[in-house]
């Protein structure tokens, strides 16, 4: 499955902390790659640390924050974000199974605008993606009984969230399922084109 470009590394946080933060092509998205094995409890905190040490500012509604979604296998969510004053920085991690992440940059003036990055988290590799305000997100399960946790830095906001079409043909993302084998919210499925995106975000 699509996994955009290779990793590089960033400025690292201190060696015990158990994560170290890996760049994707995107500027802003981050993967955060196990060292060593933690409990869900420090691995929260060593995911602190290392946004913190990259600049990162989180929220006190981040650090109390913590929601857990379970997934059938080729469901698909997305495309997602919320736009200012609500807008989200979020932090997902796959504690079983396995899923796929995007994130699409859909900051106005970025020169990626419009471009997306893939990665697989699952419960083996223990990854975990920090997709910041200014980005698209969605995933698409790829075992039965999965099960993501998510960390965001606002609240849910219904007048905030935009919803973009998941296979648009602008973005062509290549998703790990066929459009036929997609699961399919309702809203997901009559969500409208990439070109509704208009000043969402300010670049940078």
């Amino acid at each position: 499955m699509a996994e955009h470009g290779p990793l590089s590394s960033v400025a690292s946080p201190p060696d015990d902390v158990g994560l170290k933060p890996h760049a994707l092509p995107i500027e802003g998205l981050l993967l955060l790659v196990p060292t060593i094995r933690t409990g869900r409890g420090s691995t929260c905190r060593a995911a602190c640390t290392v946004l913190s040490h990259a600049g990162i500012a989180m929220t006190e509604y981040f650090m109390r924050s913590s929601r857990t979604e379970r997934y059938d296998r080729h469901v698909v969510r997305g495309l997602y974000c919320q736009v200012p004053p609500q807008a989200q920085g979020r932090l997902l991690q796959c504690g079983r199974g396995a899923v796929w992440m995007v994130g699409v940059d859909v900051r106005t003036g970025s020169r990626s605008f419009g471009q997306w990055a893939g990665i697989t988290l699952s419960a083996e590799n223990a990854r975990q993606l920090w997709i910041p305000p200014g980005f698209l997100h969605g995933l698409c399960s790829l075992d039965g009984n999965t099960e993501v946790t998510c960390r965001q830095t606002r609240p849910d906001a219904r007048a905030s969230t935009r919803t973009i079409r998941w296979n648009d043909e602008t973005l062509g993302i290549e998703w790990p399922v066929r459009d036929q084998q997609a699961v399919l919210s309702p809203a997901d499925g009559h969500a409208p084109s990439f070109s509704n995106v208009i000043d969402w975000f300010p670049y940078p």
